[in-house]
């Protein structure tokens, strides 16, 4: 027969060793291609793509990015993500775009929660996210564009990252969407 004190103390033990449990058990983020490939199977992977619609494979050298008029007069990134290696249902992405000649992030906060039904069955058993945008943090085009940016997209799960990919581009603005 176990008693209270015995019980207490084995939970005790059980809670103190937990985060011993999870920190030896982490690993880095896996750094995905920003131009397809994808994970070994079990690798949790995401790999950044261009479209608004459709998975475009970004280069590894020579990206470009067009620069989007928003509906509400800002401006954006669009972009798609594959997703592989793991369960997606609450896992968090967040994507961040950062001008490599300052160093200063000029996009808004974009942090979305994924949920299975909101992707789609792409190749390999790959899954597809569609229609993300990145809201840039600026007042012109002019301000970003022929600059190499870097987008990046980091998944997490209660906060701690385990998938990440980025991919440098060129900003451009070759079509006038107000006129």
């Amino acid at each position: 027969m176990v008693r209270r004190s015995q019980r207490s103390f084995h939970t005790l033990l059980a809670l103190s060793l937990s985060p011993l449990v999870l920190l030896c058990c982490a690993g880095e983020p896996t750094q995905g291609g920003g131009s397809g490939g994808g994970g070994s199977p079990g690798t949790p992977t995401v790999e950044l793509g261009a479209g608004r619609t459709s998975y475009e494979a970004l280069p590894e050298q020579g990206a470009t990015l067009e620069i989007v008029s928003g509906p509400q007069g800002g401006w954006h990134f669009e972009h798609t993500l594959l997703i592989s290696g793991f369960d997606p249902e609450g896992a968090v992405v967040e994507y961040t775009v950062q001008d490599l000649s300052t160093g200063a992030n000029i996009a808004f906060g974009a942090v979305y929660v994924l949920r299975r039904k909101g992707l789609v069955e792409a190749e390999g058993g790959q899954l597809l996210r569609v229609g993300d945008r990145t809201v840039l943090d600026i007042a012109s085009p002019a301000e970003v564009e022929g600059r190499t940016l870097e987008l990046r997209c980091v998944a997490s799960r209660a906060g701690e990252p385990f998938a990440e990919d980025s991919v440098r581009f060129l900003a451009t603005d070759e079509v006038d969407e107000l006129e």
